[in-house]
């Protein structure tokens, strides 16, 4: 009797010592997984990409996101391995509280294959440029903290319509934009002490600012999510998932 007792309690340690190792397991293999974000002001489609990615259709309601949408069964081509996709809100104050936390932790950094920044190329105003150029430069500060940076995709929704702001008016005016902001961060630098000065802003450069300066590839590629037209952002998604 006692040792039917025994060998029980010995078979029930097992299987929760096993069954601990395996969950453990899982949960490095998601943290392990190679990942691609999706970034970029409300309303300029990312949602809709993420749907569109992972169930190849567009919801029949989409609403602005208040949490990150994400899964980790994401496979840009059925011969391709399996890989996290994470949608994230576009509120500056969400990005401070999902996006730019997670851009901290290093192992996530390191996963990332590459970011899709979403734009909506219609709206694209001066005043646009200046919320992209914001967000561009706090993902900028921890993307370029890596040897070979992280590979980034301007994604310019709707630059297939008659209203649309052409690329390369987009890209000169990021740049003149995260110039701006280069400049502003130099003398927010230099208006503290030498020794209170921690200097590892990669907009720190007396350098004017350009996308070539850059340690991962940064390209402007057009589509359209509501036509469908996604073929080049899915091809640029496939080159990196494969490398």
């Amino acid at each position: 009797m006692v040792e039917n007792s025994f060998l029980i309690s010995l078979a029930v340690a097992i299987l929760v010592i096993l069954a601990s190792f395996l969950i453990f397991h899982k949960i490095q293999s998601k943290h392990q997984l190679h990942s691609f974000l999706i970034v970029g002001p409300s309303g300029s489609g990312k949602t809709l990409l993420f749907h569109y990615l992972t169930n190849r259709k567009l919801p029949v309601h989409s609403v602005t996101s208040i949490e990150p949408n994400d899964t980790y069964n994401f496979k840009i081509q059925e011969h391709l391995n399996e890989m996290r996709l994470v949608d994230y809100p576009g509120h500056n104050k969400l990005l401070q509280l999902y996006l730019y936390t997670d851009l901290n932790n290093p192992d996530l950094l390191k996963s990332c294959k590459g970011l899709i920044y979403m734009i909506d190329s219609v709206a694209f105003t001066q005043e646009y440029c200046e919320l992209v150029a914001q967000q561009l430069f706090q993902i900028l500060n921890r993307t370029e903290t890596l040897p070979n940076g992280v590979d980034i995709l301007l994604a310019c929704n709707k630059n297939d319509l008659f209203m649309a702001k052409p690329i390369f008016q987009i890209k000169e005016m990021l740049e003149k934009e995260l110039d701006n902001l280069r400049q502003i961060n130099l003398k927010n630098l230099s208006a503290v002490s030498e020794k209170d000065n921690d200097n590892d802003s990669f907009f720190s450069s007396d350098r004017t600012f350009s996308f070539d300066q850059l340690e991962g590839n940064f390209d402007f590629v057009g589509g359209n999510i509501i036509k469908g037209n996604t073929d080049k952002w899915e091809c640029w998604i496939a080159e990196r998932a494969v490398n």
